[in-house]
């Protein structure tokens, strides 16, 4: 895919990658950040636009996943499509991952992992 590179984004799961197109800043996040909280079925259903962090059923390392979040903010992208959720773009994106960076512990995580570092 010319013009795509893939970007290690870890934390979901070990070898998980984002595909991001630099010329006009889209970003495939898949499975590092979700705009809808796959554990909610009221976020599913209704799939208002609200970042998060990976779904929390399986993601496997949850410092790597911050890191991802922060290596994809870094970015500063202009479109989003995660897997779960709608794409978002613009400004409200930049906002939003922003807020995620910094409350990633509190939103993200599931409360039983909240504050551990395990690395």
């Amino acid at each position: 895919m010319p013009g795509w590179k893939w970007i290690h984004t870890p934390g979901h799961t070990e070898g998980h990658i984002s595909l991001y197109r630099e010329s006009d800043g889209v970003i495939m996040a898949a499975d590092a950040i979700s705009t809808t909280k796959q554990e909610s079925l009221s976020s599913v259903i209704t799939q208002k636009d609200k970042i998060k962090g990976p779904p929390a059923f399986l993601t496997t390392d949850w410092l790597e996943a911050k890191r991802s979040v922060e290596k994809i903010q870094a970015l500063n992208p202009n479109y989003i499509i995660p897997s779960n959720g709608q794409p978002m773009k613009g400004e409200e994106l930049r906002e939003h991952l922003e807020w995620l960076v910094q409350h990633f512990d509190t939103v993200a995580k599931p409360e039983q992992d909240r504050f551990v570092d395990r690395s």
